[in-house]
Protein backbone atom coordinates (compact mmCIF):
# COMPACT_ATOMS: atom_id res chain seq x y z
CA UNK A 1 0.00 0.00 0.00
CA UNK A 2 1.48 3.37 -1.00
CA UNK A 3 0.16 5.17 2.11
CA UNK A 4 1.27 3.95 5.51
CA UNK A 5 -0.62 5.47 8.46
CA UNK A 6 0.62 5.47 12.06
CA UNK A 7 -1.68 6.85 14.75
CA UNK A 8 0.16 7.94 17.91
CA UNK A 9 -2.55 8.44 20.52
CA UNK A 10 -0.21 9.46 23.33
CA UNK A 11 1.21 12.41 21.37
CA UNK A 12 -2.07 12.98 19.48
CA UNK A 13 -0.22 12.82 16.19
CA UNK A 14 -0.74 10.93 12.94
CA UNK A 15 2.17 10.21 10.62
CA UNK A 16 1.39 9.28 7.03
CA UNK A 17 4.20 8.18 4.74
CA UNK A 18 3.52 7.98 1.01
CA UNK A 19 5.69 5.92 -1.32
CA UNK A 20 5.31 5.37 -5.05
CA UNK A 21 2.27 6.39 -7.09
CA UNK A 22 -0.66 7.67 -5.01
CA UNK A 23 -4.21 7.39 -6.33
CA UNK A 24 -7.41 9.14 -5.23
CA UNK A 25 -8.53 5.78 -3.82
CA UNK A 26 -5.36 5.63 -1.68
CA UNK A 27 -6.03 9.11 -0.31
CA UNK A 28 -9.68 8.20 0.33
CA UNK A 29 -8.66 5.01 2.22
CA UNK A 30 -6.23 7.02 4.34
CA UNK A 31 -8.89 9.62 5.13
CA UNK A 32 -11.38 6.89 6.08
CA UNK A 33 -8.82 5.30 8.42
CA UNK A 34 -8.43 8.64 10.19
CA UNK A 35 -12.19 9.22 10.41
CA UNK A 36 -12.90 5.64 11.53
CA UNK A 37 -10.19 5.96 14.19
CA UNK A 38 -11.93 9.08 15.51
CA UNK A 39 -8.67 11.05 15.31
CA UNK A 40 -9.42 13.92 12.92
CA UNK A 41 -8.47 16.32 15.73
CA UNK A 42 -4.91 14.94 15.92
CA UNK A 43 -2.04 16.83 14.28
CA UNK A 44 -0.79 15.20 11.09
CA UNK A 45 2.61 14.90 9.46
CA UNK A 46 2.21 13.69 5.89
CA UNK A 47 5.40 12.79 4.05
CA UNK A 48 4.81 12.79 0.30
CA UNK A 49 8.41 13.65 -0.57
CA UNK A 50 9.11 10.40 -2.41
CA UNK A 51 5.69 9.84 -3.96
CA UNK A 52 4.02 10.86 -7.18
CA UNK A 53 0.36 11.34 -7.93
CA UNK A 54 -2.14 12.11 -10.66
CA UNK A 55 -4.82 13.03 -8.09
CA UNK A 56 -6.59 16.17 -9.27
CA UNK A 57 -7.41 19.30 -7.31
CA UNK A 58 -11.11 18.44 -7.70
CA UNK A 59 -10.58 14.97 -6.20
CA UNK A 60 -8.63 16.48 -3.28
CA UNK A 61 -11.37 19.06 -2.79
CA UNK A 62 -14.01 16.32 -2.64
CA UNK A 63 -12.02 14.35 -0.02
CA UNK A 64 -11.33 17.54 1.98
CA UNK A 65 -15.03 18.45 2.05
CA UNK A 66 -15.90 14.92 3.15
CA UNK A 67 -13.35 15.21 5.99
CA UNK A 68 -14.84 18.57 6.95
CA UNK A 69 -18.30 17.05 7.53
CA UNK A 70 -19.70 17.23 11.03
CA UNK A 71 -18.67 19.39 13.91
CA UNK A 72 -15.23 17.92 14.43
CA UNK A 73 -12.15 20.03 15.03
CA UNK A 74 -9.40 18.97 12.67
CA UNK A 75 -5.73 19.07 13.62
CA UNK A 76 -2.92 20.93 11.92
CA UNK A 77 -1.26 19.33 8.89
CA UNK A 78 2.43 19.49 8.04
CA UNK A 79 3.35 18.13 4.60
CA UNK A 80 6.90 17.04 3.85
CA UNK A 81 7.40 17.56 0.12
CA UNK A 82 9.93 17.40 -2.66
CA UNK A 83 9.97 20.93 -4.10
CA UNK A 84 9.81 19.44 -7.60
CA UNK A 85 6.61 17.49 -6.80
CA UNK A 86 4.52 19.41 -4.30
CA UNK A 87 1.27 19.69 -6.29
CA UNK A 88 -0.70 17.06 -4.30
CA UNK A 89 0.23 18.66 -0.98
CA UNK A 90 -0.39 22.17 -2.28
CA UNK A 91 -3.83 21.19 -3.59
CA UNK A 92 -4.74 19.74 -0.20
CA UNK A 93 -3.37 22.79 1.61
CA UNK A 94 -5.38 25.08 -0.67
CA UNK A 95 -8.55 23.06 -0.01
CA UNK A 96 -8.19 23.04 3.79
CA UNK A 97 -6.10 25.98 4.96
CA UNK A 98 -9.18 28.02 5.89
CA UNK A 99 -10.19 25.28 8.38
CA UNK A 100 -6.91 24.66 10.18
CA UNK A 101 -3.18 25.35 10.04
CA UNK A 102 -1.53 23.70 7.02
CA UNK A 103 2.07 24.17 5.94
CA UNK A 104 4.54 22.57 3.51
CA UNK A 105 8.09 21.68 4.56
CA UNK A 106 11.23 20.32 2.94
CA UNK A 107 12.28 18.20 5.94
CA UNK A 108 10.58 15.99 8.50
CA UNK A 109 12.48 17.80 11.27
CA UNK A 110 11.00 21.18 10.33
CA UNK A 111 7.54 19.60 10.07
CA UNK A 112 7.83 18.00 13.53
CA UNK A 113 9.01 21.27 15.08
CA UNK A 114 6.11 23.21 13.58
CA UNK A 115 3.53 20.58 14.59
CA UNK A 116 4.86 20.70 18.16
CA UNK A 117 4.49 24.50 18.18
CA UNK A 118 0.94 24.61 16.80
CA UNK A 119 -0.19 21.59 18.85
CA UNK A 120 0.99 22.97 22.18
CA UNK A 121 3.92 20.58 22.42
CA UNK A 122 1.99 17.32 21.98
CA UNK A 123 4.12 16.20 19.02
CA UNK A 124 7.49 16.48 20.76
Amino acid sequence: MPLHVEIHRLSRTIVVVARGEITAEDVDRCAREIVDGNVRHFAKIIDVSTSTSEVTADQIGHIASWLRAGEVTRGAVAFVVDPEREELAQNFADATQSDRPVKLFRSIHEARRWIAEVSNGFAD
